[in-house]
């Protein structure tokens, strides 16, 4: 709200040299019930020269009252083919198709993996959620040792997030030749009921916007319900032990 109201106050002032005046907003879901009220006169009637970007991965949760008040453009990302003959070069060294599906098709994003802790954070909880699924340890010790290792909830989020979306389409895809632990944890996830699935989904997207929000959760906490959710979740597949 505090954001909200100093951008309204610049809006209100003239730009020094006669230009426009430009404010991004990312991520625009993350704005609050008293931050989005802030902003609707600004967007209702913006002053002179005045342009307001809302940028959002998830315009399903903008308040109905923001999104009929702004002109929707959706950006859509480019063909595989194209993000790979892109990606390819840069990508020395690694595998372009792999850092393609952990940025979700979106090629800058995968660019951005290559100097970054992601994917070795990625392979440290697809171990630690094997385990888990195995009962050969606890919700509560499988968190415990996340917090030691400094990964980032949202990181754990995003990456358990794509992999329910390949466990919806993997059983559509000839990858029975993938013995990776990635893979492994997907056939987990097919065996549980896809409307199990889709409610723990809604419940990441939750907790992901409460990230991006200024909650500022107990993240120990946040990782413990994690963990015994995830737990629960694939012990109704039936195929636990897989992970042990």
């Amino acid at each position: 709200i505090d954001q909200v109201r100093a951008l309204t106050e610049f809006l209100g002032k003239t730009a020094q040299q006669g230009g426009y005046k430009i404010a991004i907003v990312e991520p625009a879901e993350a704005l609050n019930i008293n931050a989005a009220n802030a902003l609707l006169k600004s967007l209702e009637e913006p002053s002179g020269n005045t342009l307001l970007i809302l940028v959002s991965h998830l315009p399903s949760l903008l308040m109905a009252t923001i999104r009929s008040r702004c002109q929707k453009i959706d950006f859509i990302i480019p063909r595989q083919d194209e993000s790979l003959a892109w990606l390819r070069p840069l990508a020395v060294g690694r595998n372009p198709e792999y850092l393609l599906e952990c940025a979700a098709g979106a090629p800058l994003t995968a660019f951005d993996l290559l100097d970054s802790d992601t994917l070795e954070n990625r392979e440290v909880l697809v171990k630690h959620l094997l385990s888990l699924s195995s009962g050969a340890v606890s919700p509560v010790s499988v968190a415990a040792d996340l917090m030691k290792l400094n990964i980032e909830p949202l990181v754990m989020i995003e990456a358990m997030m794509l992999w329910l979306q390949r466990s919806v389409r993997q059983p559509l895809l000839d990858n029975s030749s993938d013995n990776s632990e990635e893979s492994r944890l997907c056939h987990l996830l097919e065996e549980v009921p896809q409307k199990v699935t889709f409610r723990f989904w809604d419940k990441l997207v939750t907790i992901k916007r409460q990230l991006l929000g200024t909650s500022n959760a107990n993240k120990q906490l946040l990782l413990e319900e994690l963990m015994m959710d995830w737990q629960a979740l694939v012990q109704l597949s039936g195929v636990a032990t897989v992970g042990s």
